[in-house]
């Protein structure tokens, strides 16, 4: 399977978030055999994986332009599935296409832009997820923070990130 991982600020030097989730997450998809291509933006500290291809696209502060690159590099490159977060609605553009003619897009919903008071990406993150064909929440607050932003069915909460405050349950003997 071909995963392409969508964010614009990937770089190899990084302090947490979802930088972070998209390196490991890319690592091991990579480690499993699938093809992963990470689509970003240029960077002085690019983004180096064993078996990842990195697709930097230039550096703009355009969201538009780079919304529509990304949606012809993913034309071009034709994954099987499309990862991105729902920070700047990268894959906006992408999502214009019919389903039958793109692969499924997977927003990863992380605190809304309405929340966050970044009312100039609000809109456009709105039109990503009800378009989306799936959006898994970082969290249960996140997923609520979706909904209640824009309207949309309560967000999945990704299961694979387990809840820091509670231990695993044993599995029964």
């Amino acid at each position: 399977m071909h995963i392409a991982i969508v964010h614009r600020d990937l770089h190899q030097l990084t302090r947490g978030g979802i930088c972070t989730v998209y390196r490991s997450l890319a690592a091991q998809m990579a480690s499993r055999r699938h093809a992963v291509t990470m689509v970003t933006q240029a960077t002085h500290r690019p983004v180096v994986i064993d078996g990842v291809n990195i697709a930097a696209l230039p550096r703009t502060g355009d969201l538009t332009g780079h919304r529509a690159a990304v949606a012809d590099l993913l034309t071009t490159i034709q994954p099987d599935i499309v990862e991105c977060s729902t920070w700047e609605a990268e894959t906006l553009a992408y999502l214009s296409q019919p389903a039958g003619r793109r692969a499924p897009v997977l927003v990863r919903g992380e605190f809304s832009a309405a929340t966050l008071g970044a009312r100039d990406l609000a809109d456009a993150e709105r039109d990503l997820v009800r378009r989306t064909d799936q959006v898994i929440a970082v969290s249960d607050y996140t997923a609520r923070d979706l909904a209640a932003a824009y309207g949309i069915p309560v967000a999945i909460r990704d299961a694979l990130a387990g809840d820091p405050w509670m231990p695993p349950v044993p599995a029964s003997p």
